[in-house]
């Protein structure tokens, strides 16, 4: 199952994660892409663990974080986790284990280890997960999982980052002012299949800014961006 450059993948995610597998076989589908697969006529990938990945990754993170922050709210909680489990994210967490330069990619997939598609590096990430959760457990999964996204939770609340602006806005409105921030669509310019939006928001009665966008809302959330900017400046 396992040939030279398999092994080395394996010795080199295993290092990378401080964890040895009892199960090599486990690690190995979770590195192989189905590109790989067909190439080389297996009958396995990692798509099956990604699927169980995903949840596992996702109950790491829902109990570090009702357990991290007590006070946020139920939206809060969501707004944060989608934030952390989302694609983009996990990508960048995923350089720490150096996991593209460990994938299994067929030819029609490779096109140099620098051009592997967030997608699939984000994918196969909770791949491994999967695979360390069924090969060590829970406990074995959660610490490892916390040892790579931890400081990025933590950063993402303490800069509040992991809200949009409009998100960042509604909360400054129902926290001064007790009422909702309102959008106006106040035209759509072009032909059908190419229109720019441009939409109003009104901050509660005390600014108005406007933004723009090739969707509705695109346009709003430049509006929410460029309002919320003016309010924090003036509100030092």
């Amino acid at each position: 199952m396992l040939n030279k450059i398999s092994a080395v993948y394996i010795t080199n995610i295993e290092e990378k994660i401080n964890y040895t597998f009892k199960d090599k076989g486990l690690l190995l589908r979770s590195l192989t892409h189905s590109s790989y697969s067909h190439d080389n006529n297996l009958d396995y990938n990692y798509e099956r663990l990604e699927f169980l990945g995903d949840a596992v990754v996702e109950l790491v993170i829902t109990e570090y974080l009702v357990k991290k922050y007590p006070e946020f709210q139920e939206g809060d909680l969501s707004i944060l986790r989608a934030y952390i489990v989302n694609s983009s994210a996990l990508f960048e967490i995923s350089k720490k284990i150096d996991l593209s330069s460990n994938i299994l990619l067929g030819k029609s997939e490779f096109n140099g280890v620098d051009n592997i598609k967030k997608a699939i590096v984000a994918d196969i990430f909770e791949a491994v997960m999967a695979a360390v959760y069924l090969d060590g457990g829970y406990e074995k999964v959660k610490s490892i999982v916390l040892n790579l996204l931890e400081e990025f939770i933590i950063e993402a609340v303490q800069s509040n980052s992991f809200r949009d602006a409009k998100t960042q806005l509604q909360q400054i409105c129902q926290r001064d002012f007790g009422r909702l921030p309102e959008y106006t669509l106040i035209s759509a310019t072009g032909p059908e299949h190419n229109k720019t939006f441009f939409v109003e928001v009104d901050v509660c009665g005390i600014m108005k800014t406007q933004g723009q966008g090739r969707s509705k809302k695109e346009a709003e959330k430049q509006a929410a961006t460029l309002a919320l900017k003016q309010y924090q400046s003036n509100n030092g």
